[in-house]
């Protein structure tokens, strides 16, 4: 009997271990660091020393390194990024204080273009040279994965026949890594893909049920569906629809997008599901009206510290919102609130939406929340006066709250955020952790 309890509250002791440093987070957590923020100035530059609780996200990704056209080897954009003080090494220093944190390397971007992706999977030896290449470049920086962002396969000058040469690209990055894992006997190298939200960009690029097959996940950017590039006023990031919308605004969503890429067969678990810490701004028109799908002039302002025309860091709202001008009101329909003045229109998320997004990942059982980005969330708590990464916090603790609620078998929606765990529970999800 003696025996029992020992080896129970040895069990007991493990668990609480692994649900600490998030090795039984059932839901991802991904943060993107874009690698120019680190360069901004005053009060919020961002680098990897302001990832002071790296247990926050299950995954962090660094954007971006680009792909050099002779080589086929993944080369820094910026020049204090690579070597044995650069950014990237501080960053998968990370693991020394958070060793379940996985750190990858993001190759593309939307600056990047289309146009190296395109030379290299032009032929069969461009890819398996980027495939050996990049799992080398992994291993010696200490990654933990690569993250392909290819902003948009078939589209702005892509050919049309990149579609099925960037399943096969994906195909064999994932082959090599699996291999490279067994010679080395290292764990296997994570392997993830930013995909669009837009119908014609998905149905022209991307063959999503082979490319489900070669990747661990996809990160959604469910993002920047309106800004001044469009036709109307709208939120960006919208969690559903609503029943009036015009057919431009119609699949204009989240839960639009989900479905889309569900019914065209990625699996539910492996969609993680783009989070904006950022909100989209218009210069208005008529001020008789405030509702979303009314014309615009431009983009509207821009923060102070992003500076960046038609976009304001989540932060940075925390401020300009409390300027008496604005008045801010909760979109039912869409479940995000947006915010407007007599010149300025502003479609963001704040913690209720973020819980509400949340919550819906959970109860559609999807794989997770990705971040874009973690700098521009409260990170030094001076802003908003919610304490450090406000946002962050909250996706993470309802993240946890049900990835311990949960058990791992079989899979099914949970919807009690708050449980209370017995010694049974710890127990249980120690089995589960092992035989499922």
């Amino acid at each position: 009997m003696a025996n029992i309890i020992i080896v129970s509250i040895l069990l007991i002791g493990y668990t609480l271990f692994t649900v600490t440093y998030g090795q039984l987070d059932l839901y991802r957590r991904v943060c993107y660091f874009p690698s120019w923020k680190h360069a901004r100035l005053g009060p919020t530059q961002f680098s990897p020393d302001n990832i002071t609780d790296p247990t926050l996200c299950t995954h962090i990704v660094i954007a971006f390194a680009g792909v050099d056209p002779q080589s086929f080897n993944i080369k820094p954009l910026q020049y204090d990024e690579d070597g044995p003080t650069g950014l990237w090494r501080n960053m998968t220093n990370i693991k020394l204080r958070s060793p379940f944190t996985k750190i990858l390397l993001a190759v593309g971007g939307w600056d990047f273009g289309v146009l190296p992706f395109s030379k290299l999977v032009e032929t069969d030896t461009g890819i398996d040279s980027f495939a050996i290449n990049a799992a080398n470049f992994l291993r010696e920086r200490n990654f933990d994965g690569l993250d392909i962002d290819w902003e948009y396969p078939g589209q702005f000058g892509s050919p049309a026949g990149d579609k099925y040469r960037f399943t096969l690209l994906l195909k064999v990055i994932s082959q090599r890594f699996k291999q490279e894992s067994v010679d080395r006997g290292l764990p296997r190298l994570l392997l993830s893909v930013a995909v669009p939200v837009e119908k014609e960009f998905v149905d022209q690029g991307f063959e999503i049920p082979k490319i489900s097959r070669h990747v661990d996940f996809i990160n959604l950017m469910s993002y920047d569906m309106y800004g001044p590039w469009g036709e109307v006023i709208g939120h960006h990031s919208a969690l559903y629809g609503k029943p009036g919308d015009t057919p431009y605004m119609a699949p204009r969503n989240v839960n639009w997008v989900v479905n889309y890429w569900i019914d065209k067969g990625m699996p539910y678990d492996k969609i993680v599901v783009g989070v904006p810490f950022y909100g989209r701004t218009f210069a208005t028109i008529n001020q008789t009206t405030h509702e979303p799908g009314v014309s615009f002039k431009s983009g509207g302002i821009g923060g102070p510290y992003t500076q960046s025309n038609g976009l304001i860091g989540a932060f940075e709202l925390c401020q300009v919102l409390n300027d008496p001008r604005y008045r801010i009101e909760w979109d039912y329909q869409s479940q995000v609130p947006f915010a407007y003045s007599d010149t300025d229109w502003i479609g963001y998320d704040d913690k209720q939406s973020i819980r509400t997004k949340t919550n819906y990942v959970v109860s559609r059982k999807l794989g997770g929340v990705m971040i874009w980005d973690i700098s521009l969330d409260d990170f030094s708590g001076q802003f908003c006066n919610q304490g450090k990464y406000p946002l962050l916090t909250e996706i993470k603790k309802l993240l946890t709250l049900n990835s311990i609620a949960r058990p791992s078998r079989p899979r099914r929606p949970v919807y009690n955020i708050n449980p209370v765990l017995t010694y049974r529970d710890y127990y249980r999800l120690w089995l589960n952790k092992f035989i499922g």
